[in-house]
């Protein structure tokens, strides 16, 4: 049975997330045989990431986005 994790930054609605988890799921199964009750995906976002030198965390990113 798949389990896909996916990692995501920050700032991703809610629908936006469950489309993504839906559709990896539907993917999924469309290649391999797995039942939808067999198939689990899961979001986890994290809360503080390096990029380009510079370290961000949830704080520091909602200043970003206001």
């Amino acid at each position: 049975m798949p389990v896909i994790s996916v990692t995501l930054l920050p700032g991703y609605s809610p629908e936006a997330q469950h489309r993504l988890v839906q559709r990896l799921a539907q993917t999924a199964r469309s290649v391999i045989d797995a039942s939808d009750a067999g198939t689990t995906v899961f979001v986890q976002e994290v809360s503080a990431y390096r990029r380009d030198g510079r370290v961000f965390s949830l704080i520091n990113i909602a200043t970003l986005y206001s």
